[in-house]
């Protein structure tokens, strides 16, 4: 485990995703639709308070004994699609992560339904797709909550949509609390929130079960929402060194581990799956809502006792 320069804030930045969403049918992508996707830096940094890194298997390590060889860190990370999987980069935790993730493929949106194959036994009517983080995740073309089944393709996992399974350990004896923050930053100049308000997110802790859908912005804000004028807090997004938020930026917080009052065990390594994706039956991936960019970050926070 190298550590890779000097780095001073106790913030573990991920940059994921800048995106330029531009049209969409309500509430799919369709076909022919562009989503204009930067290519992903994907980068992880922290200071000596915090060591990270990627699962192998990219999945929750079951387990009581969760040991640094379950993990990667470093440069050289490739993503697998066909094992899902990590390859290369440094045994264990470290103080980088650079996964090298490339999101240029994400032309529609998603959500989990019946496999691709499936799809071809009845190409008429609709099906109805429902949340099963561990199932199969779909993009297809329809209207509303319904999607055509003659357009269901399987989704490619960190190419559709981002899944990740980090592990988390606290490096020195002073951390009360680590806890992740989801950010959702809107380019600065837009208007409304547009196909922001789509962005959802489920997430997974340790061996705990998957949450509950979120909208990130929820019924704080939808695809029309005005987002003029110079106050970033609007959407109430948590302070992290070296980020400006832009007006309608918005911040979710949730607790890996620790609960602020006494320090944890130094060392001890703890995992957060998290699968983030445009909704396509947010009733906000509609035509209206294109032409928006935003950066999505994933920032890893260490509290600390005196």
């Amino acid at each position: 485990m190298k550590k890779k320069g000097l780095i001073i804030s106790t913030v573990v930045m991920v940059v994921v995703l800048i995106a330029s969403l531009t049209t969409a049918t309500y509430a799919w992508f369709t076909a022919d639709s562009k989503t204009a996707v930067t290519p992903i830096s994907f980068e992880v940094t922290t200071n000596s308070d915090l060591t990270i890194g990627v699962s192998k298997t990219n999945r929750i390590n079951s387990g009581e004994s969760i040991g640094q060889n379950l993990f990667m860190s470093g440069d050289g990370l490739t993503y697998n699609t066909g094992t899902n999987s990590w390859e290369g980069g440094e045994e264990g935790l470290g103080y980088t992560v650079n996964t090298g993730l490339d999101l240029t493929n994400m032309t529609q949106a998603l959500f989990t339904g019946v496999p691709y194959d499936d799809k071809n036994a009845n190409t008429t009517g609709t099906i109805d797709v429902t949340l099963n983080p561990e199932g199969t995740w779909v993009k297809a073309n329809g209207n509303g909550t319904a999607v055509t089944k003659n357009t269901v393709v399987t989704a490619v996992a960190n190419d559709d949509y981002l899944d990740v399974a980090f592990g988390v350990a606290a490096a020195k004896a002073n951390i009360s609390k680590v806890k992740i923050v989801i950010g959702i930053n809107p380019t600065a100049g837009n208007t409304v929130l547009g196909m922001n308000a789509a962005i959802s997110y489920v997430y997974k802790v340790d061996d705990g079960s998957w949450s509950q859908l979120v909208d990130i912005y929820g019924t704080e804000g939808s695809a029309t929402t005005a987002i003029t004028g110079a106050n970033p807090t609007t959407f109430h997004p948590i302070s992290i060194p070296d980020i400006t938020w832009n007006p309608g930026a918005i911040t979710k917080e949730i607790t890996i581990f620790g609960d602020g009052t006494a320090a944890v065990t130094q060392g001890e390594i703890h995992q957060i799956h998290i699968k983030l994706f445009i909704n396509g039956k947010d009733g906000d991936c509609n035509n209206s809502a294109g032409n928006v960019g935003s950066v999505i970050s994933i920032n890893f926070v260490a509290d600390t006792v005196a």
